[in-house]
Protein backbone atom coordinates (compact mmCIF):
# COMPACT_ATOMS: atom_id res chain seq x y z
CA UNK A 1 0.00 0.00 0.00
CA UNK A 2 2.84 2.43 0.73
CA UNK A 3 4.19 1.93 -2.77
CA UNK A 4 0.96 3.15 -4.36
CA UNK A 5 0.85 6.22 -2.12
CA UNK A 6 4.58 6.90 -2.53
CA UNK A 7 4.83 7.86 1.13
CA UNK A 8 8.60 7.66 1.23
CA UNK A 9 8.93 10.14 -1.62
CA UNK A 10 6.31 12.45 -0.10
CA UNK A 11 8.03 12.40 3.30
CA UNK A 12 11.36 13.18 1.65
CA UNK A 13 9.86 16.13 -0.24
CA UNK A 14 8.16 17.37 2.95
CA UNK A 15 11.48 17.16 4.79
CA UNK A 16 13.17 19.11 1.98
CA UNK A 17 10.45 21.78 2.14
CA UNK A 18 10.85 21.98 5.91
CA UNK A 19 14.61 22.32 5.43
CA UNK A 20 14.09 25.15 2.95
CA UNK A 21 11.78 26.89 5.41
CA UNK A 22 14.41 26.50 8.14
CA UNK A 23 17.00 28.10 5.83
CA UNK A 24 14.56 30.83 4.77
CA UNK A 25 13.97 32.21 8.27
CA UNK A 26 17.54 33.45 8.87
CA UNK A 27 17.81 34.59 5.25
CA UNK A 28 14.61 36.62 5.66
CA UNK A 29 15.88 38.21 8.86
CA UNK A 30 19.22 39.05 7.27
CA UNK A 31 17.32 40.39 4.27
CA UNK A 32 15.46 42.88 6.46
CA UNK A 33 18.77 44.18 7.82
CA UNK A 34 20.30 44.43 4.35
CA UNK A 35 17.19 46.08 2.96
CA UNK A 36 17.32 48.70 5.74
CA UNK A 37 21.01 49.31 4.99
CA UNK A 38 20.20 49.61 1.28
CA UNK A 39 17.43 52.14 1.98
CA UNK A 40 19.67 54.09 4.35
CA UNK A 41 22.49 54.10 1.81
CA UNK A 42 20.10 55.26 -0.92
CA UNK A 43 18.71 58.07 1.25
CA UNK A 44 22.13 59.22 2.36
CA UNK A 45 23.86 58.76 -0.98
CA UNK A 46 24.03 62.52 -1.34
CA UNK A 47 26.59 62.44 1.44
CA UNK A 48 29.77 61.17 -0.17
CA UNK A 49 30.67 59.12 2.90
CA UNK A 50 27.55 56.91 2.52
CA UNK A 51 28.24 55.73 -1.04
CA UNK A 52 30.31 52.77 0.22
CA UNK A 53 27.34 51.79 2.43
CA UNK A 54 25.11 51.78 -0.64
CA UNK A 55 27.47 49.67 -2.74
CA UNK A 56 28.16 47.25 0.13
CA UNK A 57 24.45 46.86 0.87
CA UNK A 58 23.74 46.26 -2.83
CA UNK A 59 26.40 43.55 -2.93
CA UNK A 60 25.07 41.96 0.27
CA UNK A 61 21.53 42.01 -1.13
CA UNK A 62 22.65 40.15 -4.26
CA UNK A 63 24.52 37.62 -2.13
CA UNK A 64 21.47 36.91 0.03
CA UNK A 65 19.18 36.43 -2.95
CA UNK A 66 21.79 34.17 -4.58
CA UNK A 67 21.94 32.07 -1.41
CA UNK A 68 18.15 31.85 -1.32
CA UNK A 69 18.01 30.73 -4.95
CA UNK A 70 20.73 28.13 -4.37
CA UNK A 71 18.80 26.78 -1.38
CA UNK A 72 15.57 26.62 -3.39
CA UNK A 73 17.31 24.89 -6.28
CA UNK A 74 18.95 22.35 -4.00
CA UNK A 75 16.17 21.63 -1.52
CA UNK A 76 13.04 22.13 -3.62
CA UNK A 77 14.45 20.97 -6.96
CA UNK A 78 13.51 24.36 -8.39
CA UNK A 79 15.22 25.65 -11.49
CA UNK A 80 15.70 29.31 -10.64
CA UNK A 81 18.30 31.13 -12.74
CA UNK A 82 21.17 32.89 -11.00
CA UNK A 83 20.85 36.53 -10.04
CA UNK A 84 21.80 38.92 -12.83
CA UNK A 85 25.28 40.32 -12.27
CA UNK A 86 25.59 43.90 -11.09
CA UNK A 87 26.46 46.53 -13.60
CA UNK A 88 29.89 47.95 -12.91
CA UNK A 89 29.53 51.52 -11.62
CA UNK A 90 31.45 54.02 -13.73
CA UNK A 91 34.63 55.49 -12.33
CA UNK A 92 34.26 59.06 -11.27
CA UNK A 93 32.57 61.11 -8.61
CA UNK A 94 30.76 59.38 -5.77
CA UNK A 95 27.38 60.77 -6.81
CA UNK A 96 27.75 59.23 -10.28
CA UNK A 97 28.59 55.86 -8.75
CA UNK A 98 25.59 56.09 -6.40
CA UNK A 99 23.32 57.05 -9.29
CA UNK A 100 24.59 54.08 -11.33
CA UNK A 101 23.97 51.66 -8.44
CA UNK A 102 20.44 53.00 -7.91
CA UNK A 103 19.69 52.90 -11.65
CA UNK A 104 20.48 49.18 -11.89
CA UNK A 105 17.13 47.47 -12.58
CA UNK A 106 18.24 44.08 -11.33
CA UNK A 107 19.02 45.62 -7.93
CA UNK A 108 15.40 46.70 -7.61
CA UNK A 109 14.22 43.15 -8.35
CA UNK A 110 16.62 41.90 -5.67
CA UNK A 111 15.28 44.51 -3.23
CA UNK A 112 11.70 43.46 -3.99
CA UNK A 113 12.67 39.83 -3.32
CA UNK A 114 14.20 40.82 0.02
CA UNK A 115 11.14 42.90 0.92
CA UNK A 116 8.67 40.10 0.17
CA UNK A 117 10.68 37.21 1.63
CA UNK A 118 9.89 37.93 5.33
CA UNK A 119 6.19 38.32 4.54
CA UNK A 120 6.08 35.01 2.67
CA UNK A 121 8.02 33.17 5.38
CA UNK A 122 5.73 34.59 8.08
CA UNK A 123 2.63 33.60 6.10
CA UNK A 124 3.89 30.04 5.62
CA UNK A 125 4.80 29.73 9.29
CA UNK A 126 1.37 31.02 10.33
CA UNK A 127 -0.34 28.63 7.94
CA UNK A 128 1.65 25.75 9.39
CA UNK A 129 0.37 26.50 12.87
Amino acid sequence: MTGALQLEQRFRRAADALGYLAVSVPLALAGVVVLCALALGALLSLVVVCVPLLTTAASAARSLVSADRRAANRLLAAQLPPVAPAEEPPPGPALERARAVLADRSLWRVAAHLALKPLIVAAVLLAAL
